[in-house]
């Protein structure tokens, strides 16, 4: 033992938290011949111990996190681990903890200090025995294997007995019967109580003294040790008449000088009775096709004849038994190989039946042909049955029928053309009509046209006529209004200067009489100043002044946007910004706006362009009063204002959530005096024109509706220099 060790040392892991204690014990062991692991914890070990399974571990139990005991608890719960020795080497003395490390499945228990010899003896006792444990469970797992082998061979050949389909008995020497499997018991109705160690001859009350069984038993047998295929026909009282084909062997065994004999018996009853049958049927199918009058024969995948009928024999002039073998080819189609197209060569590319009518000049006419194909037991196609019919009377008589049904037609066809030759008079008359008709129409809408043109062009100039009026007296009322606007603006500038003055100048009184004054005056002066409310008019004057400036400029704003707009006549083009287009329109019908929606402006700064305010004025007032009438019955009407811009366009929308324009209406939406208002509300000019002036900017108006969502009308118009001077 101690030279295999050298040979190959034992690995021993050292488990301990004192690095002084591990080290110490490395070096012993070391110099002792030893492998060495040293680890300083009880996760360690368990990870070095499944890397590599040492062969023995030295364990200390007092450890933190894990101890020594639920290290050892772990590696025995290990199935590749536990059979590791332990030994656990502790200063604990007490016997409850050497109980338990026993217990927990350590193999020996050494208390510090301990005397280094007595460790290696015990080491070395523990490494004994679980190398005479290895050993003896490698014999162990030998003579496992070979008792299993023996019993898996007598279970090998109990099966082979047993798994035969054919009954099969074992007799010996005197022909006594030593075994038989549960065919033969079932076979014969019998059970091995009524079977095992009697004569053959005396089975079932001696049924089984045949003659013939007796000739292969005492005169074959005995000068032949096998014999195949050996029949015997015997009436037997529980199973009836039966054919068995009886196969024998006999073996001998050298250790008792004796032989057994093997029986094996096939029961060929039913194939005997089946091939009778099929013989039988052979005959009726001969005969019976025999007396068809078509032509039958049966074909393999090479185009040969396996069978005919009478009346294909006589088709082909040779006898039905010289036919067999015969390429059908060569003697009815007279090629020297198949057709393509005949039935036979199609059947076997698709593996269908087909019906055909050829004509067959070796066979003097027309035949109807079904070939049919022929499976196997496994579904494989073997080859086909063909059933040739003489149609040559029928087809004579339908050539016949085909002359007359030619003359016929002819008939037909002139009187076809008689009446083509009216039916094309009624149709030019009709077309004739037809042209009429469509010339009235055209006439009518191009009237229709040019009166809705006419239509279209009087009201626009009557709106173009009162927008010009409206824009005169807006123009005099704004300068009306503007002249007293100014003087007001300018006293109210002066008037908050004056209060300011006033209210520094009333402190400073109140701070002197506070100084001078009597009680008496202060009495007085407070008395006053509560009657005359002076403390109200200076907090309160202020804020009233402010209010009446921002009403001013309010005004002021409205007379600027009401100017602005009623540049309708205005010819020249000018720089404008379509922000201030779109805040003008605003303010003429924000009175209306703001009792049916909320306005929303999301506004970017954007480049003036040259256009004419007037007529964008416009387009933005149709296209706010538009929204204002979408949302008018909206329970939070809303109205979203956004400009935008990009390398080529800027962009002014209306957007509204209001119901939505359905589909169906949208191709017509800017269509003249197309109206979704009722009757009197509306003139359905305002998205025509306001189209029409956008176009003449060189610009779109865009729209986009979702049904109860809401509508975006968008204005794009350009904003290069070159865009913009075409315009021009």
């Amino acid at each position: 033992m101690t030279e295999k060790r050298q040979r190959k040392p034992a690995n021993i892991l050292i488990v301990d938290d004192t690095p002084a204690n591990v080290l110490l014990l490395e070096k012993m062991l070391t110099e002792r011949g030893y492998k060495t692991k040293p680890v300083l914890s009880g996760e360690l070990a368990l990870e070095a111990a499944r890397a590599q399974p040492p062969d023995l571990i030295l364990l200390d139990i007092n450890m933190p996190e894990m101890d020594g005991f639920e290290l050892c608890r772990q590696l025995k719960a290990d199935e590749l681990l536990n059979e590791i020795p332990v030994i656990f080497m502790s200063v604990r003395d007490e016997t409850e903890d050497k109980l338990k490390a026993f217990r927990l499945g350590g193999v020996d228990y050494v208390t510090k200090p301990f005397q280094l010899e007595e460790l290696y003896t015990r080491m070395e006792t523990h490494l004994k025995i679980r190398s005479l444990q290895r050993r003896l469970s490698r014999q162990n797992e030998k003579q496992e294997r070979l008792l299993a082998e023996i019993q898996d061979a007598r279970k090998f050949a109990e099966n082979i007995v047993e798994t035969v389909r054919e009954p099969l008995v074992v007799l010996d020497s005197y022909l006594k019967i030593l075994t038989a499997n549960q065919s033969f018991y079932d076979t014969f109705k019998t059970t091995p109580m009524e079977t095992m160690g009697k004569y053959i001859y005396d089975l079932g009350n001696r049924q089984w003294d045949i003659p013939k069984l007796r000739t292969l038993f005492e005169e074959i047998l005995p000068n032949d040790s096998m014999f195949n295929g050996y029949e015997v026909e015997h009436h037997f009282p529980h199973i009836g008449q039966k054919m068995f084909l009886l196969n024998a062997r006999q073996i001998f065994r050298r250790n008792i000088s004796s032989h057994i004999i093997l029986l094996a018996m096939e029961d060929i009853t039913e194939r005997i009775t089946a091939q009778k049958k099929i013989i039988r049927a052979h005959n009726e199918w001969r005969e019976t096709v025999n007396t068809i009058p078509d032509l039958v024969a049966i074909l393999d995948l090479d185009h040969r004849i396996v069978r005919v009928n009478l009346a294909m024999a006589a088709a082909l002039k040779v006898d039905a038994e010289h036919a067999q073998g015969l390429t059908c080819y060569r003697h009815v189609h007279g090629t020297d190989s198949a057709p393509t197209d005949c039935p036979h060569s199609r059947l076997l590319a698709d593996g269908r039946e087909h019906h055909e009518v050829i004509h067959e000049e070796r066979l003097g006419g027309w035949f109807q042909v079904s070939a049919t194909p022929i499976h196997d037991e496994n579904g494989l196609l073997m080859g086909s049955v063909h059933v040739v019919r003489d149609i040559t009377k029928i087809k004579l008589h339908q050539q016949e029928l085909l002359a007359g049904a030619t003359a016929l037609r002819e008939q037909t066809t002139l009187l076809q053309q008689e009446v083509t030759q009216r039916r094309n008079a009624q149709e030019l008359l009709q077309k004739q009509q037809l042209l009429l008709e469509t010339l009235n129409s055209e006439l009518e809408e191009r009237v229709a046209a040019s009166v809705a043109k006419c239509r279209e062009k009087d009201l626009i100039v009557m709106r173009q006529e009162k927008l010009a009026s409206l824009g005169q007296l807006a123009a005099g009322v704004a300068h009306e209004i503007n002249n007293p606007i100014c003087f007001i603006s300018s006293n109210l500038r002066e008037f908050a200067d004056y209060f300011n003055q006033m209210s520094s100048f009333v402190t400073l009184q109140q701070e002197l009489l506070a100084q001078t004054a009597t009680q008496e005056q202060h009495r007085r002066l407070s008395e006053a100043s509560k009657t005359l409310e002076i403390p109200m008019i200076l907090s309160d004057g202020a804020s009233l002044i402010a209010e009446s400036q921002d009403g001013v400029k309010r005004v002021e704003r409205i007379v600027h946007d009401l100017k602005s707009f009623i540049r309708l006549d205005a010819t020249e083009y000018e720089s404008t910004d379509l922000t201030t287009c779109l805040e003008g329109a605003l303010t003429m019908v924000a009175n209306e706006l703001k009792y049916v929606a909320t306005v929303v402006k999301e506004y970017e700064l954007l480049p003036r362009i040259l256009c004419h305010p007037g007529q964008l004025n416009q387009v933005f007032l149709n296209l706010l009063t538009n929204a204002g009438h979408a949302v008018a019955d909206m329970p939070a009407g809303r109205i979203t204002l956004k400009t935008r811009q990009d390398d080529d366009f800027v962009y002014s929308s209306v957007t509204d959530n209001g119901h939505g324009i359905p589909h169906e209406l949208k191709e017509r939406i800017f269509e003249a005096f197309f109206t979704t208002k009722e009757e009197g509300k509306g003139t359905g000019l305002g998205l025509s024109i306001s189209c029409d002036i956008i176009n003449k900017h060189h610009g779109e108006l865009l729209m986009e509706s979702i049904v109860g969502v809401g509508t975006t009308f968008t204005v794009k118009l350009p904003r290069t220099p070159e865009e913009t001077a075409r315009i021009i």
